[in-house]
């Protein structure tokens, strides 16, 4: 039997789906806490920067406070735009579902001119094992049926 999963976390690029698929999953579960990568930059990350080595900082606070959620019978739903290969592991040791949120490349970076660091276009996902989930016009058909088929 699989374990049953704890949280969830979404990683992908800016303007993906991350937050509108956490979203609707946060009605669907009771006890949530929905934990965003830009929030947690705003209110407790101000001390750290975009480039990779600080997003690796970044991702490690967001874990911290998803295991303390989770010890405290909460449902963390998780969204950034990059988590590495070393935080992905603790996190799925916890027992927290890592999708990535893709979507067609003309939809993503409109806003961004000339920005560095940004996921997907000079920082990049490294490599480890995740469930994908494509934003396309079946969208809310797929996030129904991924909803419907995890182990909460």
């Amino acid at each position: 039997m699989k374990n049953k999963i704890k949280g969830i976390w979404f990683i992908g690029n800016s303007g993906s789906g991350k937050s509108y698929v956490s979203k609707i999953i946060s009605k669907k579960i009771k006890n949530h806490i929905i934990i965003d990568g830009d929030q947690v930059r705003k209110f407790v990350s101000k001390d750290l920067t975009y480039e990779k080595k600080d997003r690796i900082i970044q991702t490690r606070r967001i874990l911290g406070f998803s295991i303390i959620c989770i010890k405290q019978n909460f449902f963390p739903i998780i969204s950034t735009s990059f988590l590495g290969k070393e935080i992905a592991k603790i996190a799925k040791k916890n027992n927290i579902k890592i999708i990535e949120i893709t979507r067609n490349k003309s939809f993503l970076f409109k806003k961004i001119k000339e920005k560095k660091y940004i996921v997907g276009i000079d920082i990049f996902l490294e490599n480890f094992s995740r469930t994908k989930l494509e934003n396309d016009k079946n969208f809310k058909k797929k996030i129904n049926l991924f909803i419907k088929n995890l182990n909460f």
